[in-house]
């Protein structure tokens, strides 16, 4: 009796042993690579970041992005048609919220992004891991309406209390990706015999539910539309504070003016409307989003494209406010 009760315990303890060694709540642990890289035509160098989001020994959830280890030794590739271009490993410095801080990751210079042309990131980690993603440049086209900027009575023209403009993204008025416009006044101020070149943005606006809705409108912000318009008074006031209280009007150069319209890729609309994020938040900080589109891990790979016509100056505008005008060549 006394060796059954002894060979029970032995098989009950065993058994026991087997349970805490094999069972657990979790699935098998499996760290997560994640890659991050955001292309911006208006960015004479591109980055990409690499991290590897690893899972506790009892194969709970990841690290935090901030522990989150970067991954050195990762091959990535940069395809657009049939050039294929590598980018290098490297460490920056980045100040974010008055915070300085060195960051590794990969860059490439002079890096031209054409509009409407497939862009494929191939990252190949250490352990040969593989990661893939695609994207498009958007294509931003701009309706010949409002070119002019704005002119005298007397010379000539009659002056709109409104001024509108309107593009097409992908060869459409309405695409389901984010832009952003601006209206930017180019000039030079005469600094002791050097001219400072200084850029001054005039306020525009969008409909805020449309451009049939009632016509409301907001300040311009990464919206849906595809239209925008500014108050001729707006205007005036913009070109009156370039000089400010300065009685030297003469110092001051009017050079161009251009619309810029900012456009995100689809994917970018994505990450900014589940993260409610502006177009300038994309950068080498960018955290893990929930939202991704790499295949093979995590992260995101979007382009953010920068779009800028020149409008025609009149000229007798610009002295009415005591500046000349010293155009700059159209590229």
């Amino acid at each position: 009796m006394k060796k059954d009760v002894l060979l029970l315990f032995v098989i009950m303890t065993l058994g026991c042993a087997a349970c805490n060694n094999d069972f657990t709540m979790n699935a098998p642990a499996k760290d997560v690579y994640v890659l991050n890289c955001i292309l911006r035509s208006d960015s004479p160098i591109q980055y990409a970041r690499v991290t590897k989001n690893l899972f506790t020994d009892n194969g709970g959830v990841p690290a935090s992005d901030i522990s989150a280890p970067f991954v050195k030794g990762a091959v990535i590739r940069l395809m657009i048609g049939d050039s294929v271009f590598l980018m290098r490993d490297t460490t920056i410095l980045v100040t974010q919220s008055g915070t300085s801080s060195q960051v590794e990751c990969y860059y490439i210079r002079d890096l031209t992004l054409l509009p409407g042309k497939s862009v494929r990131i191939e990252a190949r980690m250490p352990d040969g891991t593989l990661l893939t993603s695609s994207s498009q440049t958007p294509i931003i086209q701009y309706s010949k309406q409002s070119w002019n900027f704005p002119q005298l009575l007397y010379n000539g023209y009659l002056t709109t209390s409104i001024y509108s403009w309107i593009w097409m993204v992908n060869g459409v008025a309405s695409e389901y990706v984010y832009s952003i416009p601006h209206l930017r006044v180019s000039y030079k101020q005469d600094g002791n015999g050097t001219p400072i070149e200084k850029t001054v943005d005039v306020p525009v606006q969008i409909f805020s539910n449309g451009i049939n809705s009632g016509q409301q409108t907001q300040e311009a912000v990464l919206s849906f539309n595809t239209y925008c318009l500014t108050q001729l008074e707006t205007i005036h006031k913009t070109m009156k504070d370039i000089s400010g209280d300065d009685p030297a009007k003469h110092n001051y150069a009017i050079t161009k003016v251009t619309l810029t319209v900012t456009s995100l890729d689809p994917m970018l609309t994505k990450y900014s409307y589940i993260y409610n994020t502006s177009a300038e938040e994309f950068t080498i900080k960018l955290r893990q989003p929930e939202a991704s589109n790499i295949e093979g891990g995590k992260g995101v790979f979007g382009i953010t494209c920068v779009y800028s016509h020149p409008l025609d100056v009149d000229t007798a505008y610009v002295r009415a406010f005591g500046y000349t005008y010293n155009s700059i060549s159209r590229p």
